[in-house]
């Protein structure tokens, strides 16, 4: 098993942050027609192990390719913290819905989802249908409002393939002529061909990188303090120049 993110990349996903599944509990017929109590059900734990030597997954280990990692899910929980604090009212800031004078920004009266929820109608989850942007969303609302059992939040997805959340030529086909025709254009043929664009070829001609998921590649390493190869590996900080941030500006240059 070795991952194309360079020569000698060999390092295997371990991820303790897994993914239940289970049917809504209401799917009962008797249930949903109001005659029957909601029933216990059995959940799955998604466990990435299947497979044994030679066989392996996409990253080795037992991460599936692009879940959220567990850092990743705690920093969304904090974010959700971030916006509780901004949005929802705690007990002594509560104020009447109808005072005209409340213009203090908050969103919700609550910090309990079972009283934030009569918002329901002013409130549409919509995600792609990847586990990462779910489990994210999930932790956001765990960070925003507290909750004393189980809740089932509807989410509004796609088939991912199909969806529109991010440019897709299957669902806009014409986005595949737009592409076309920006890069046979002199702009980008320019941004390929400038000093920028040479100096970072020329480090993934040296170390067998792949410019598509560099980016991912490089970031995922920082954050979970693995090695990188000696031609990358001068990252200081977000404020100082490195051949990482060089590499997103030439990655968002080709790209975006």
């Amino acid at each position: 098993y070795e991952h194309p993110c360079w020569d000698g990349y060999q390092e295997d996903w371990d991820c303790d942050l897994t993914t239940i599944t289970g049917p809504n509990p209401r799917t009962s017929s008797e249930v949903s027609s109001g005659e029957g109590d909601i029933q216990n059900l059995f959940v799955f734990e998604k466990i990435y192990d299947g497979l044994k030597g030679p066989l392996a997954n996409e990253l080795g280990g037992t991460c599936q390719k692009g879940q959220l990692l567990q850092s990743g899910y705690d920093q969304e929980v904090t974010n959700g913290m971030f916006l509780r604090d901004a949005y929802v009212r705690v007990e002594d800031e509560v104020q009447s819905r109808s005072d005209i004078s409340n213009v203090d920004g908050k969103l919700f009266d609550s910090v309990k989802w079972e009283e934030a929820k009569t918002y329901d109608d002013f409130i549409y989850f919509r995600s792609d249908d990847e586990q990462r942007t779910l489990l994210s969303g999930q932790a956001l609302l765990s960070g925003m409002f507290d909750i004393s059992e189980n809740v089932i939040v509807k989410l509004h997805t796609a088939d991912y393939k199909n969806d529109i959340l991010d440019p897709n030529p299957t669902s806009c086909p014409r986005l595949d002529y737009l592409e076309d025709v920006a890069k046979n254009s002199t702009v980008y043929s320019e941004l390929g061909a400038n000093e920028l664009a040479v100096d970072m070829e020329n480090i993934l001609a040296k170390i067998n990188g792949d410019a598509d998921i560099m980016l991912d590649c490089i970031m995922t390493s920082i954050c979970n303090d693995l090695d990188l190869p000696s031609a990358l590996d001068d990252f200081t900080s977000p404020d100082e120049e490195s051949t990482f941030s060089r590499m997103e500006q030439y990655w968002n240059n080709m790209n975006t």
